[in-house]
């Protein structure tokens, strides 16, 4: 999600409200640039929430301070926050998830084999209770 001003995200709203219910209901506080229901991808049923973008961002701040009902139901508006950016996967920082790995296995020989790569940082290692064998990280930096 972009960090869009004018932006709130509605939550708690009824499985039963639709994008133009939803736009229709905020268009009561200010022009309305985009609304959306958020859906499951695979059964396309509803999730409770959604997101309004107003044309004029001052909006943001009276909309949220008030309570509001919709199809029955008490919503639940704040201004919308970004998600923090997945790290890029160009990065030259990677972290290897190793499992299954031999008894007898040290850090250190997982370090030295992991080398041939580049850089290693960083060795953990722990022992899964699950399977009753070890598990560990390899982070380290691309050459």
């Amino acid at each position: 999600m972009s960090n869009e001003p004018g932006k709130i995200f509605v939550g708690g709203i009824s499985w039963d409200t639709k994008k133009e219910g939803l736009k229709a209901y905020f268009e009561k506080f200010g022009a309305v640039k985009d609304a959306i229901v958020m859906t499951d991808p695979i059964t396309e049923k509803p999730r409770g929430f959604g997101f309004v973008t107003f044309e004029d961002p001052s909006m943001v701040d009276s909309v949220c301070e008030q309570e509001h009902i919709l199809d029955s139901k008490k919503i639940d508006p704040k201004a919308a926050t970004a998600r923090p950016a997945p790290m890029a996967t160009n990065s030259r920082v990677k972290k290897v998830f190793i499992g299954g790995i031999a008894q007898g296995t040290q850090s250190e020989d997982l370090k030295q084999y992991f080398s041939q790569y580049g850089n290693v940082t960083e060795v953990d290692m722990k022992h899964d209770k699950g399977t009753n064998r070890m598990r560990g990280t390899v982070t380290g930096m691309r050459s």
